[in-house]
């Protein structure tokens, strides 16, 4: 189980085969770094006051169609839900009676 969240999160999205160069002004404080491997982020976009499940929560109940269950109290329901964006094992989502602070069951 896991709450749901009102996060705002971004989507990482550097195409792997473009190439990006970064610049150092100051060599003398990079010893030795030639060559050496590095991660970098990229966002894309950013979306603010949104809802967000865990990728786990999402269920697909047919073609292009997903849904949450939701707990309330013993009751447990199903909420037919519009994916957005996606980080960091999150994604967006909309859905008719969806609200910050509800529970979803997650997957393992």
């Amino acid at each position: 189980m896991s709450s749901l969240a009102g996060l705002g999160r971004s989507l990482p999205g550097a195409n792997p085969a473009q190439n990006h160069f970064v610049g150092n002004r100051h060599r003398e404080r990079v010893a030795a770094l030639d060559g050496a491997t590095v991660s970098v982020r990229f966002t894309r976009q950013i979306r603010k006051q949104v809802l967000s499940v865990p990728l786990t929560a999402l269920v697909a109940i047919g073609t292009d169609r997903f849904a949450v269950y939701v707990r309330e109290g013993r009751v447990r329901r199903r909420i037919v839900v519009s994916p957005g964006l996606s980080a960091d094992g999150y994604v967006e989502v909309e859905g008719k009676g969806l609200r910050e602070g509800m529970t979803v069951e997650t997957g393992e």
